[in-house]
Order: C-alpha cells, then structure tokens, then sequence
C-alpha cells in the first residue's frame, strides 16, 4: 500500500508519495488536514470545502473551458497530466467539479475514500476513470449522503483487495451499477 501525505505548496496542495518505485500520471487524492487546531479540505490537490461540491464528472480530455471558474493541476507528479476545475452552471454556490485527463483519468492504487464525504453531491459521473491498477477502494464512495444512484459499469476491479465500506453512509444511494465488477 502507498503511504502519502499533503504537502502546502501556495494556495494548493501536492500529494507525497512514499513507497513506490514510479510516479504514474494518476490523479491526487483528497483528504483532510488539521493546521494548528484548522480543518483544511483539500480536493484533488485544491483547498476546497467538499460541501461545496453538487456533481463530480470525469472526463477524457484535459481541456478547460474558458467558463471555468478556477482550475488547477491535480496530477501526482506535478506535471498537469490530469487537471481539476470548477463551474457553477446552475448558479446556485455549489460547484460542478471536473477531473479531466487525456484517455481517461487514472486512479491511484490506494483510490481509498477518493470520492468519498461530498454530503451536497447528487451525482458522481465516473464513466472516465481508469481503474485497472487500483487495489484498495475502501470507502471510495462513502458518506455522498445525497447521492441517489451511481453507475460503476466502466470498473475495472480485477486487482482490488479492499472494498469494505465503499458505499457505508450513503443514505439516499438506492440504485448502483456494479455488472462489471469481478
């Protein structure tokens, strides 16, 4: 299992690696960190309160439109391969989030918790995320308390070890497309 950390760098922050022998072109991960008594969220590498988060696609290309409101590198290495922004189409606060990479966005092996805690998400398009190396999917989905139905078709879960508690949370989510799962 990779172990990462957080790391501030301005604004954003960049996910470190440790215990791995390549960096991949996968996408950063989300988490939360304290800071002298602070919660931080951190989204994909961008602080960001995920309440502020209503849909989440992935998308196979990497060009932002000129509507976005912010974007930014949410690539491990650093080097832009897969990129994150945010529109608010419907004009209500709350964000579309993008995640977007030439081919497909890869996921890390550890994709755990990865889409996890967005309570104001009502949809997760994952159609474009490329799951072929991921071992561990702990949580990935877990605590989307508005999330009513989530279509994992595309999956590829060949190599994973750990789903428990992949959904645990999801209070609304009634309806899930797991018929490519192994």
């Amino acid at each position: 299992i990779n172990t990462c950390t957080l790391q501030q760098k301005g604004d954003n922050y960049a996910q470190v690696e440790t215990e791995k022998e390549e960096q991949n072109n996968e996408i950063l991960v989300s988490g939360t960190l304290k800071n002298d008594g602070e919660t931080i969220e951190v989204v994909f590498g961008k602080t960001l309160a995920k309440n502020k988060i209503e849909e989440i696609y992935t998308l196979s290309t990497s060009t932002i439109p000129n509507d976005a409101i912010d974007s930014w590198d949410a690539s491990t290495n650093g080097n832009n391969s897969v990129v994150a922004y945010i529109k608010d189409v419907d004009h209500d606060n709350l964000y579309e989030l993008y995640l977007c990479q030439d081919g497909g966005v890869i996921a890390p092996s550890n994709s755990a918790a990865l889409f996890a805690g967005y309570e104001n998400a009502t949809k997760i398009d994952v159609g474009n995320l490329n799951t072929k190396n991921v071992t561990n999917m702990y949580g990935m989905f877990a605590y989307n308390t508005k999330l009513i139905t989530l279509d994992l078709r595309s999956f590829n879960t060949q190599n994973v070890t750990n789903m428990s508690a992949m959904f645990g949370g999801d209070q609304a989510l009634t309806s899930i497309n797991l018929s490519s799962f192994n």
